[in-house]
């Protein structure tokens, strides 16, 4: 959907990175963007163009990185000239994860405060055991720009935070896994409602064919799994 299109990655670390080379491998124009000059001299041997705040409008989409503030404590100038200027934000796990449905593959994202990664793993090593085709990558492992599904049914792992799941819109698991929830990143999010609201992200395009299984341990994961009864399985 992003042939023909301009697009711009903000954030150029090894996410922003990899998402960048596979949009300029398949032939869509990109325009990198980071507050290192350094680091997007690599990427423009590969024929991207360096991006300066001017350029903004004239984006179709901007993908942005997890490590860039997208409100607080102050949004990042070019999400704000994108903002300003109506163009869509989005991030490397929705454009990776558009797909997995249709091509046959299975998506199980893990999220919560703490034990992410320990769940991330078990599932993997589980999926494993049993002879499955399984990844894993996201927070844990590799960028998902880098996971390789292929053709034949594949179960696709991934950890996500709430800086990864702030930006996705269209993200639709198979299986969500909400481990807990306890104040952090607030910083980043404003307060708890804000964090809550980045993490929850992960139920929000799940329906009744999808399955949500939430640790309801503490009082807003009990509220989310309350808020998803009859609606997720």
């Amino acid at each position: 959907p992003l042939r023909g299109k301009t697009v711009g990655v903000l954030g150029l670390a090894r996410s922003g990175i990899a998402v960048a080379r596979v949009l300029a491998r398949n032939g869509i124009g990109v325009v990198v963007y980071d507050d290192n000059p350094q680091a997007i001299e690599p990427l423009l041997a590969e024929g991207m163009r360096p991006g300066r705040i001017e350029d903004v409008a004239r984006l179709d989409v901007l993908v942005v990185s997890p490590g860039v503030p997208l409100t607080h404590p102050r949004p990042h100038p070019v999400v704000a000239a994108a903002r300003e200027a109506g163009i869509l934000l989005t991030c490397d796990i929705d454009l990776f994860a558009r797909p997995l449905r249709e091509l046959g593959h299975t998506l199980v994202v893990v999220t919560g405060t703490n034990g992410k990664s320990t769940t991330t793993a078990l599932i993997h090593h589980l999926a494993l055991v049993a002879g499955k085709r399984v990844l894993i990558g996201g927070n844990i492992g590799l960028p998902v720009f880098e996971l390789k599904p292929g053709s034949k049914p594949t179960i696709v792992v991934l950890e996500l935070s709430s800086f990864q799941l702030d930006l996705c819109n269209d993200l639709r698991p198979d299986i969500a896994v909400w481990m807990n929830l306890t104040p952090d990143h607030l910083d980043r999010h404003g307060d708890l409602d804000g964090y809550i609201r980045a993490k929850s992200r992960v139920f929000a395009r799940m329906g009744t064919s999808d399955e949500a299984v939430i640790c309801i341990d503490d009082e807003p994961s009990r509220a989310v799994a309350q808020s998803l009864a009859g609606r997720v399985a």
